[in-house]
């Protein structure tokens, strides 16, 4: 299985991680390594594409001052994968920009298929949970929740753990905490509740099934 993307990052991230102290020198070698945390411009991007938060392996990397075909070239693995057969990750930038230039173009090549399945995920329990649920509703679902979470540099759950996590939450059963249960149907109205506009003329808000507010009114507002 192999995939290929195409995405930019800021000149200024690029000039960042080739800064003149963090490049080494290779002996007999035509071209030199970079030193440091070399990935970071490139792991956001990594999370949109693979759609869940990715911890990556370093392995080497290739700084091309004088090659007109390639500037720049990163090996990494993921880390979540079996060590014998991971899925390998290449990072290519295949010319320097120019100082006018605000943005690198970069190309993704994405080898293997994933396995994770040896992999123990972050437990959501307690108030975690239900504030996770919440944030997911609001979002507009686990796929935007989790996308929105990736690509401001936050830790996010997988899609699947999303989903059940939200559904957990539907289906609890009644809380006997009278001002719990006002949280919990203040936080649904406000997750279904956009621009201030009720769509429609009569609302039911419910978070457990045997706890609802049905709300009427003649016009939006």
């Amino acid at each position: 299985m192999k995939q290929i993307h195409h995405f930019q990052i800021p000149s200024k991230e690029l000039e960042e991680i080739t800064r003149d102290e963090l490049i080494e020198e290779i002996k007999n070698k035509k071209f030199k390594q970079l030193k440091g945390n070399y990935l970071e411009p490139f792991i956001k991007l990594i999370n949109i594409v693979e759609g869940e938060e990715m911890k990556l392996q370093k392995r080497n990397n290739s700084l091309y001052e004088k090659n007109k075909k390639m500037y720049l070239r990163i090996n990494a693995d993921c880390k979540q994968c079996p060590k014998k057969d991971p899925v390998h990750y290449v990072i290519m930038i295949l010319r320097k920009p120019t100082e006018n230039e605000k943005f690198a173009d970069v190309v993704l090549d994405i080898k293997n298929k994933h396995n994770h399945d040896h992999v123990s995920e972050k437990q959501y329990r307690g108030e975690e949970r239900v504030k996770t649920a919440v944030d997911i509703i609001k979002a507009g679902g686990s796929n935007a929740y989790v996308l929105e979470q990736l690509a401001d540099g936050k830790s996010a759950p997988k899609r699947a753990t999303a989903r059940k996590i939200v559904s957990s939450y539907k289906n609890k059963g009644f809380s006997s905490d009278w001002l719990y249960n006002l949280h919990s149907t203040a936080d649904a109205f406000e997750a279904q509740t956009f621009e201030k506009k009720l769509p429609g003329f009569i609302q039911q808000i419910i978070t457990h099934k045997e706890f609802a507010m049905y709300t009427y009114c003649h016009g939006t507002f």
